[in-house]
């Protein structure tokens, strides 16, 4: 099991989770609706024994949104299998140990940038609040011109943020804190005018 968006063995309440194992589907099944149905292709999957919405199921992977309501904590997820051929159910389970519902990777859209423009990220697992988020970019705060959950894109938030103009040119760090919780840092080139 890892993070659906890093792969990194960092676990929330609300994000993308992916779990690799084999004869996890019969077949490869996509979602195609919002809110994420919680079978798709024969397959479904609880967190704590609540249904989970799934993103992806395929014979070895299957990306699941970890419901908000599983809680922090350790963790049990379940994929079910119905197989036909079988007349019944197949199970795959896995204990994992969650995170604070706040930590969570980021991808920055652009690598780098001027001072003053606005930079779109995607964060996952930041819970079901986003009060209190923040952003800095080599330790000097950045204003947040948005935060929010866009169109399709379930367990996912995009944070627009300013590059501060009192940011130094060269690697930054940029880390979104959400409750107190710092992301892993993402890295942006602060370029020179």
């Amino acid at each position: 099991m890892a993070n659906g968006a890093s792969f990194r063995q960092a676990f929330a309440p609300g994000m993308l989770l992916t779990v690799f194992g084999s004869q996890l589907a019969l077949s490869t099944s996509v979602a195609n609706t919002v809110p994420l149905p919680t079978k798709i292709g024969g397959v479904s999957a609880t967190v704590n024994g609540i249904a989970a919405g799934l993103y992806y199921a395929s014979p070895g992977q299957v990306n699941l949104q970890v419901p908000d309501a599983a809680g922090v904590g350790p963790a049990v997820v379940t994929i079910t299998t119905t197989d036909r051929a079988r007349r019944g159910p197949s199970r795959w389970r896995r204990r994992r140990r969650a995170s604070s519902p706040t930590q969570r990777e980021h991808p920055c859209l652009r690598p780098s940038a001027k001072r003053g423009d606005v930079i779109a990220l995607y964060v996952t697992g930041t819970g079901a609040s986003l009060q209190g988020l923040t952003v800095t970019v080599g330790g000097v705060a950045a204003s947040v011109q948005y935060a929010g959950i866009r169109g399709g894109l379930v367990g996912v938030v995009q944070v627009n943020y300013q590059v501060p103009a009192g940011v130094a040119p060269g690697a930054q760090a940029v880390v979104v804190t959400v409750a107190g919780v710092p992301s892993p840092p993402a890295t942006l080139t602060v370029q020179v005018v």
